[in-house]
């Protein structure tokens, strides 16, 4: 019965991250009245961002964070001003914005793995380091007994 909460808690995290997905795209719509698929490629800029700066640079993880969520904006801002605007002033149709998005992601997908490799990267310090568990509804459950 230990398990269930755990459970609970990932099946809620889970939906959590999916609707903010689901929320970014569908704002991102409604703006631009285009479906940009590169919307999942930035936040993926941002997190490969916070991975080099705190682990491969050393700096406080905080200031990374902040760095990294700075350079996905920018990354956003000079695709929508290079790609995506010159489009809208031609007058484009959406499938052109989007075959135009498809390309962005792909590229930016590629210049992501020349950098870091296509394999699993983490935020750890060391693979030999004690880890830290978090148990989140450990404290409510003995209460409750």
């Amino acid at each position: 019965m230990n398990i269930l909460p755990q459970l609970i808690l990932n099946s809620v995290i889970a939906g959590a991250i999916y609707a903010l997905i689901a929320l970014g795209f569908n704002l991102i719509y409604g703006v631009t009245k285009f479906f940009n698929l590169t919307h999942g490629v930035l936040a993926a800029v941002g997190g490969y961002a916070v991975f080099f700066f705190y682990k491969t640079l050393g700096w406080n993880l905080f200031f990374s964070i902040i760095i990294g969520v700075l350079m996905a904006g920018l990354l956003g801002y000079l695709l929508d001003k290079i790609i995506y605007l010159p489009l809208r002033k031609r007058k484009a149709a959406n499938m052109v914005l989007l075959v135009a998005s498809l390309g962005a992601f792909t590229a930016i997908q590629a210049i992501i793995a020349i950098f870091f490799t296509s394999q699993f990267q983490t935020l750890s310090n060391g693979a030999g380091e004690s880890q830290k568990i978090y148990e989140i509804m450990a404290v409510l459950l003995r209460k409750s007994n």
